[in-house]
């Protein structure tokens, strides 16, 4: 049996950005991602398939990879946000309190991925986690201002 190659047949060239379950909804300190969804309209008219893949909370080392970067790069002390900082990201960055809630294994993420290019049209956006799937629904069915309260009334 013949395998077909992907990378040669421009019917089956995808592009795949996997990015944080802040990119359905925007979320106080953390940028909003829209390099998805603008690439996915340029390349519209061409063979190309751009997906998101919004992985929610993994089971990673990305906390403790990032330290030495926050603390070389970022003056979170003498930032107009400071208050912000101290209370919420540096706290989670330095602290180990466990998994988080609904976090999965990497596992759950490639498994996506497997799903995306198993088929000849993928979905534009792939849900990995509990939270990335409740945020999708958020942002559809309430309101801006209630959705900003609810962002921020923590």
């Amino acid at each position: 049996m013949e395998t077909q190659n992907m990378a040669q047949d421009p019917l089956f060239i995808i592009v795949i950005l996997a990015m944080a379950a802040v990119a359905i909804i925007l979320m106080i300190g953390i940028g909003g991602f829209g390099l998805t969804h603008t690439l996915r309209l340029e390349m519209r008219d061409s063979p190309i398939d751009v997906v998101l893949i919004q992985p929610g909370p993994i089971t990673s080392h990305i906390r403790q990879n990032a330290i030495p970067h926050f603390e070389k790069w970022i003056d979170w002390r003498g930032s107009a946000r400071a208050a912000f900082y101290e209370r919420q990201l540096v706290k989670r960055l330095y602290e180990d309190v466990g998994p988080d809630k609904f976090e999965l294994p990497a596992s759950a993420v490639s498994d996506t991925l497997l799903r995306a290019l198993s088929v000849k049209k993928p979905k534009a956006n792939y849900y990995v986690t509990a939270p990335t799937y409740m945020a999708s629904w958020m942002r559809r069915l309430l309101p801006q201002r209630a959705l900003d309260y609810l962002l921020t009334r923590g």
